[in-house]
């Protein structure tokens, strides 16, 4: 519910501020994912590992890649279209190292076209004609869960939230105390 005798740039500071909340409640969960996964990873390394653990850590790594995912990726339908994190990019890349921004790209293809999606869109799968009929051939459902990657995507996000804490103090500051957010 937009008041539309609201100050435009209240409005402006109101709507960044509410994504940048969202932004941080994605990124604190993909954090507290990081964190679970990395707790397994000396279990990763028993050659009697049994398949429950290996089957909660390829999820705990999917629930990462997600999570991270979300607040960088545009809402394509719903009430709040386009609502992907609007910190400038350049401060973003720059807070990153090389290393880093290659991962975070890594991350985003790898959400797109291995976790979130399974249409033929995302992925080619090889099709088998059985006598059994149709089988797709696709991805490994469990792969190799890398621990390292995790422990640097924590460390990333722990840069993000430096950048969301000091951009929500701008942002509030444009807002009244007391006041309630509806865009």
């Amino acid at each position: 519910m937009i008041d539309s005798n609201r100050n435009p740039r209240r409005l402006d500071a109101e709507k960044n501020l509410r994504r940048l909340v969202i932004a941080e409640s994605d990124l604190w969960q993909a954090y507290r994912f990081a964190e679970l996964l990395l707790e397994h990873e000396s279990s990763e390394s028993n050659s009697g590992e049994i398949r429950s653990t290996k089957d909660l850590v390829t999820a705990l790594d999917i629930a990462l890649v997600v999570a991270y995912s979300r607040p960088f990726l545009d809402s394509r339908g719903g009430q709040h279209k386009n609502t992907a994190l609007k910190v400038q990019k350049r401060r973003l890349l720059k807070m990153y190292s090389t290393q880093e921004q290659k991962l975070h790209e890594g991350i985003l293809r790898q959400r797109s076209s291995e976790f979130a999606h399974s249409d033929a869109d995302s992925y080619s799968p090889l099709i088998s004609k059985t006598p059994f009929g149709l089988i797709p051939i696709m991805r490994n459902p469990f792969p190799y869960v890398d621990f390292e990657r995790a422990r640097r995507i924590k460390d990333m996000i722990a840069k993000l939230f430096v950048i969301l804490g000091e951009e929500k103090k701008r942002l509030s500051s444009e807002i009244p105390m007391g006041s309630t957010i509806f865009t």
